[in-house]
């Protein structure tokens, strides 16, 4: 996946920018972890 680093990026603003009791933010970060 070469947009791979992008997203982990992208992921990481996500977690701080975002509460992660956010269902959307907890399924998004849920998939993107498993």
């Amino acid at each position: 996946m070469k947009d791979w680093a992008q997203l982990s990026a992208r992921t990481r603003i996500y977690k701080q920018q975002y509460t992660v009791n956010s269902p959307e933010t907890h399924f998004f970060l849920a998939w993107f972890q498993s």
